[in-house]
């Protein structure tokens, strides 16, 4: 009961920046201006202005009014983990020069005690940049599959093939999915790259595809298909459609996600797709997750009524693999790792 007490004794203080005069907070801007994110004893906050300075200024009367809840309730903040993060566009290059001169003059304090900037830092297992790039979250998983691979050597002459696959999935799969919405990249067959051929080095060891020649390495493509594994392509457009259906057909989701995902006023099973500013906004799930969604309504091999979410990730699986074994059993085609140009491609034959 520890855990989930201490939940509930902090629930509460999402109303520590709340203005109200009244006993009980009577205005809902009071928790939108101000987004607090809980996890078990992890709390974030994300502080928008529209400038640097008053962002700064903001960030301050936040800690300020969270100083006066933290000290009514006996709590206290563990101030030597407590970070914090400038984001910045992917475009915008990075002045560390600049960067200086803002942090001598800029600060965020609490109690006196001054936060520590930070480029990257890790929240839920997931690393997030400042510029939202995710290239050392790829790069940790990669190196999470590359690791496993001697595991998987020695049990290759021991263990079954139905073995093998379960200790895949327990020391592989597990890192590909994990968070694969959120640092997926769109399904970018360049970012993914590496993530990629980490996870065709441990379906070789795994399955013992034996190479063609001393310079060419054994093919993955039929491996892949024969034992029904997605790439790291395909986990992220099952997880992305998954999370999607979720919000959109499943009661009780998170309203600041839904409202994200707006249905068109024409038809109710299609998403309005938001303007995209920026190119490299194309991989980000609010503006990949209403492309992917048409895109599969409006495919005729893909049902549109499901009896659960299972039965619907069950049936998107299988669309995944057959997309994954299109062309011949050697070569990887764009089909193959872009679901969206599958079926593109398919309705135009």
């Amino acid at each position: 009961l520890g855990p989930f007490l201490f939940i509930v004794y902090i629930n509460d203080i999402i109303y520590s920046q709340c203005t109200c005069t009244t006993r009980v907070c009577s205005n809902n801007e009071c928790i939108d201006n101000n987004l607090i994110v809980l996890f078990a004893d992890d709390c974030n906050t994300f502080v928008t202005a529209s400038s640097l300075e008053a962002a700064y200024t903001k960030a301050n009367h936040f800690l300020k009014r969270l100083q006066g809840y933290i000290d009514a309730n006996f709590l206290h903040i563990n101030l030597k983990k407590s970070k914090y993060m400038v984001f910045r566009s992917p475009k915008e290059k990075k002045d560390k020069s600049k960067d200086n001169s803002i942090t001598n003059d800029l600060k965020i304090t609490y109690n006196d005690y001054s936060f520590e900037k930070v480029t990257s830092i890790r929240f839920l297992g997931v690393i997030i940049e400042e510029s939202l790039n995710w290239t050392q979250q790829t790069q940790h998983v990669t190196k999470k599959v590359s690791q496993v691979n001697g595991v998987l050597y020695k049990l290759r002459k021991s263990a079954p093939t139905n073995i093998l696959k379960c200790v895949y999935n327990s020391l592989v799969q597990s890192h590909l999915s994990f968070g694969v919405t959120v640092w997926g990249c769109g399904g970018d067959k360049n970012k993914l790259s590496r993530v990629f051929v980490a996870q065709k080095r441990a379906i070789r060891t795994v399955f013992g595809v034996k190479n063609i020649s001393k310079f060419l390495r054994g093919r993955t493509k039929e491996t892949f298909t024969r034992n029904k594994i997605l790439t790291v392509h395909n986990i992220y457009f099952k997880s992305i459609l998954s999370e999607t259906y979720k919000l959109l057909r499943c009661p009780n989701q998170p309203s600041l996600l839904t409202s994200f995902l707006p249905c068109s006023q024409v038809n109710n099973n299609r998403l309005v797709v938001p303007r995209v500013v920026y190119s490299m906004l194309n991989n980000n799930f609010v503006f990949s997750s209403p492309r992917l969604w048409n895109a599969l309504n409006g495919f005729n091999d893909f049902p549109n009524n499901f009896s659960s979410f299972q039965s619907y990730k069950n049936q998107l699986t299988r669309l995944l693999l057959k997309a994954q074994g299109t062309g011949d059993s050697a070569t990887w085609i764009p089909q193959n790792l872009d679901l969206l140009s599958y079926l593109t491609s398919t309705k135009a034959s």
